[in-house]
């Protein structure tokens, strides 16, 4: 994906990179002590580039702990680890890469509590890809309380546009 493109690229120009992932084997972001575990191994962190994406498209799988798991890996996780770092020190820059998917998005922060974390909002037709939307909607809502709580860090929110890493190989391309 996206990340793991970057992550490559940025290692050919001789920066060091500590990178996260499922398919690295050291972080799952929809697991949180997955997430804290990562977090402990980190000394330094100049930069974050959160690239989390995942659509899972059965409505009832949640994450070991409990979340719904495309909420858990796009934004839980994510939100997780970002609050283990500050606890060490504040990285000087923080880019989350975005969807324009989060425009459709939908969050009822009332629902989420209420739901535990296995509902977003109460949509009735919701779709995987709407509610993959809704998850990067959170995510801008991050970037905005990140930018307003942490004023000495940059925090960015980009997105790429569509970009050919195979993510969205099982859904149609007019969604």
């Amino acid at each position: 994906g996206i990340g793991k493109a970057t992550v490559t690229k940025l290692r050919k120009l001789g920066a060091t990179v500590l990178s996260g992932s499922r398919s690295e084997g050291n972080l799952d972001l929809a697991d949180l002590s997955s997430v804290k575990k990562f977090a402990k191994s980190i000394d330094k962190c100049d930069i974050v580039l959160a690239c989390a994406a995942e659509i899972y498209t059965s409505k009832d799988e949640t994450s070991v702990d409990g979340f719904d798991k495309t909420f858990a890996t796009n934004h839980v996780g994510l939100q997780a680890l970002l609050g283990e770092i500050e606890k060490r020190q504040l990285p000087s820059r923080v880019v989350i890469v975005a969807s324009k998917l989060e425009r459709n998005g939908l969050v009822n922060p009332d629902i989420i509590r209420k739901e535990k974390g296995k509902k977003l909002n109460d949509r009735p037709d919701s779709s995987a890809v709407k509610h993959y939307g809704d998850t990067k909607l959170c995510n801008q809502m991050l970037t905005t309380t990140l930018a307003e709580r942490w004023p000495s860090v940059q925090v960015f929110s980009v997105s790429p546009g569509m970009v050919d890493t195979g993510f969205l190989g099982e859904f149609p391309l007019w969604f």
